[in-house]
């Protein structure tokens, strides 16, 4: 009976070792399933909050590490008119797991969007040359991820606001980059940005803030017909996510702006 109760013994106290990485799993997989379902109702805070247990359990977990740069700079967005010390914090964050998830996956689509979208939302809070700098940044990133996935929506708005941001400065602001330092990516153009937008409307039809977008971009061309007709289409619209509503407000004002 010794012999059986030492072996009896023995194999509980392996068993009793192996439980905590068997909780651990099973912890990760319910966090994860959590923090999809919160994400996917919109609950972005708490969905961040929970992404982030995972990686204290799993640091090199991409999904988490992807997630959790997606949610902050969506936090970051939503904040901007609001509280732009608040908003520059969320983009940092999301900036420091999109800097994290590149280290670990640097070829993966997840990591150089990440990084393209990161670097975008920081470039309003920098000087002129970081301005610059970022912008080529924002293109090497985003053309490896074009490259692994080109009809992604979320790239397609990054792309078409980078278009659009880059065909708005001046002679003399793009003369004076190109002497100082080094000049701005090439090839930028507004129509471009406008063809995406409305490719991104194919994919959500009833989606706020891609019709306000064009409105937008149809008013600096001072086509004032063709904005007030995005506009209004984006009005028409009942609005879904939270950002939406945000661009109902927004919305409102172009209305009063072009009429």
């Amino acid at each position: 009976m010794k012999p059986f109760r030492s072996i009896t013994l023995f194999s509980l106290s392996i068993l009793l070792s192996l439980l905590p990485l068997f909780a651990q799993s099973q912890t990760v997989a319910e966090l994860m399933e959590q923090g999809r379902a919160m994400r996917d109702k919109y609950e972005d805070i708490k969905a961040a909050a929970v992404f982030e247990k995972v990686l204290n359990l799993d640091p090199n977990n991409m999904e988490a590490l992807y997630n959790a740069g997606y949610l902050y700079s969506r936090l970051g967005w939503m904040a901007e008119d609001i509280d732009q010390i608040k908003a520059k914090a969320h983009y940092t964050k999301s900036k420091y797991y999109a800097d994290r998830t590149y280290k670990l996956y640097p070829t993966s689509f997840e990591a150089n969007l990440l990084m393209a979208g990161a670097i975008a939302r920081l470039a309003q809070y920098g000087t002129t040359k970081e301005r610059v700098t970022t912008a080529w940044d924002i293109k090497k990133y985003a053309d490896i991820a074009a490259k692994l996935r080109p009809e992604d929506p979320i790239l397609k708005h990054m792309l078409a606001w980078w278009n659009y941001e880059l065909s708005k400065p001046t002679w003399f602001e793009r003369s004076m980059a190109d002497m100082l330092f080094g000049g701005i990516p090439k090839g930028a153009d507004i129509n471009k940005a406008i063809n995406l937008m409305k490719e991104l409307i194919t994919y959500r039809p009833d989606y706020i803030v891609y019709r306000y977008d064009i409105a937008l971009m149809y008013e600096y061309l001072g086509d004032k017909k063709a904005a007030l007709a995005w506009l209004k289409s984006a009005l028409s619209i009942i609005p879904k996510a939270p950002e939406e509503h945000n661009y109902v407000v927004a919305g409102k004002k172009l209305l009063a702006r072009l009429q």
